[in-house]
């Protein structure tokens, strides 16, 4: 039974090793640049869309935003993202209620790098282009692959609470103390 628990352990280092060489980088010195609306900003108007720009190329089809308002705030995305420039996206949104509007974003850039963080703005309320009131578009999701690595790991973590379960129940007992 010892080497089930070698194997699982070794099998448990090889996976972590493998995940420190491959995963993407944090970061990796990507960052934003700009923001269309500020952070922080109260408008005027409501905005039909919120636009970052970042120092780096991203890769639109493994980015995000999610578009949500705050207390009596109501916004919602109003489309599809779409990249702009190489370093710069786009999201078409709609604020039916006044109040803090709240962008959170998940950008992957074309090295690999990542990085996610939020943008908050005061609106009035506002129409997205192209869309009539009263018949509001379905808000995109935030929705994530199977991660790999997560899924490996929970094999090994598998493994090794059966080997764990597997070697207490043929743990010898000891036999039961003779009266005195």
């Amino acid at each position: 039974m010892r080497w089930l628990a070698r194997l699982a352990a070794g099998a448990a280092v090889a996976l972590a090793v493998g995940v420190l060489a491959d995963s993407p980088r944090e970061h990796g010195g990507a960052a934003l640049t700009s923001t269309s609306p500020a952070d922080g900003a109260t408008l005027a108007r409501a905005p039909t869309e919120v636009e970052l720009s970042f120092t780096r190329p991203v890769d639109r089809g493994r980015s995000h935003f999610v578009v949500d308002g705050s207390g009596a705030a109501s916004a919602r995305s109003a489309g599809a993202l779409r990249q702009t420039a190489p370093d710069r996206l786009s999201q078409p949104i709609a604020v039916t209620a006044a109040g803090e509007v709240t962008v959170a974003y998940h950008v992957t850039f074309t090295d690999g790098a990542e990085l996610a963080g939020a943008l908050r703005f005061t609106a009035p309320v506002g129409r997205a282009a192209g869309s009539a009131a009263g018949s509001p578009e379905p808000a995109p999701g935030h929705q994530h692959d199977v991660d790999p690595v997560s899924a490996g790991l929970l094999v090994v973590d598998g493994i090794a609470a059966l080997a764990v379960v597997v070697l207490l129940l043929r743990r010898p007992r000891r036999p039961a103390p003779v009266g005195s």
